[in-house]
């Protein structure tokens, strides 16, 4: 039952995190302690040679059962606290990262001597990825209706099936798929750099409701590149824990020190990704050191109760 609720509560992590531009579900796996169980599970589902193939799916069903309940369930809070209490709610996700580090630490580093080079090249892609979407894509200013001083919705609209869509959200998903596992990198950041965030999130997750509310034969064929994306991240998924596993077996202390520095880079990288969003009001500070503090508390009371 530990292991079980260890496996939905990571995916639920995982699925919260791919949400937030800058905030990685690898490193909310770390936190969870279930980075290295899913990179294994998934690296050695593929072998031809698996005693525990059984017990690896049932693990991924698991995660992948909490990251669609994360990302499903919890997108409309986080949509609300975003607009209600921004500064806040990014300080809490900034605890979470923050403290994670020592945790990070403790669990994966812990016989591993530190290497200096590889944590600096860890920081500096997320650096390089923060500053590529802090210039080239800054977060818009809401349009205001000048009659009724209300912030006007952009309506976004299902677009028609094509397979220049398709391909390219396959694309997307694989870039995206492979970023999302690595601690420090955040899959939603990664798709606001290519310019598809809006178009992945907005025109597909938001209108899923459409498949319920207006099921027609016509709505199905219009959501079938969202089912490329998924194939893509899939594709995007196995290929980076191949490639972690692939690194872990060749250099395992360059490789953890690189992840630490993703990790240990990404707690600024939200502050300046959410900057926008944030207004420094006496109120707004106060709550956000609560919540900076509430956050670092959650990751200690995970890292006591998934220990192994």
């Amino acid at each position: 039952m530990k292991d079980l609720a260890r496996a939905v509560g990571g995916g639920i992590a995982v699925g919260i995190a791919n949400v937030i531009p800058g905030v990685s579900g690898g490193t909310m796996m770390a936190i969870m302690n279930i980075f290295d169980r899913t990179m294994n599970a998934i690296s050695d589902v593929t072998k031809k040679e698996n005693d525990h193939r059984r017990k690896d799916i049932l693990f991924l069903l698991e995660v992948v059962l909490g990251a669609g309940i994360g990302i499903l369930g919890f997108s409309f809070l986080l949509e609300k606290l975003f607009a209600v209490i921004p500064m806040p709610t990014v300080f809490w996700f900034v605890g979470l990262v923050a403290l994670s580090v020592p945790v990070f630490l403790k669990s994966q580093m812990k016989d591993v001597k530190f290497h200096a080079t590889a944590f600096i090249i860890g920081a500096a892609i997320v650096a390089a990825l923060t500053v590529a979407k802090v210039i080239w894509f800054p977060e818009e200013a809401p349009q205001i209706d000048p009659v009724t001083g209300a912030e006007i919705k952009i309506a976004y609209d299902l677009p028609a099936f094509s397979i220049g869509n398709s391909l390219l959200l396959t694309l997307a998903g694989t870039v995206s798929g492979f970023a999302m596992l690595l601690p420090g990198i955040s899959g939603s950041l990664v798709l606001m750099i290519l310019g598809l965030y809006e178009f992945v999130w907005f025109n597909y997750v938001n209108n899923a409701k459409l498949l319920f509310k207006e099921f027609s034969l016509d709505t199905v064929i219009k959501f079938i590149p969202a089912g490329f994306f998924a194939i893509g991240i899939v594709l995007g998924i196995v290929l980076s824990a191949k490639f972690t596993a692939f690194a872990m077996k060749k250099n395992a202390r360059f490789t953890l020190s690189a992840l630490l520095g993703l990790v240990s880079a990404s707690a600024v990288s939200i502050i300046f990704v959410n900057m926008q969003k944030m207004t420094a009001d006496v109120w707004m500070i106060v709550g956000s050191v609560v919540a900076f503090a509430i956050g670092g508390a959650i990751v200690w009371l995970l890292g006591k109760v998934t220990a192994d």
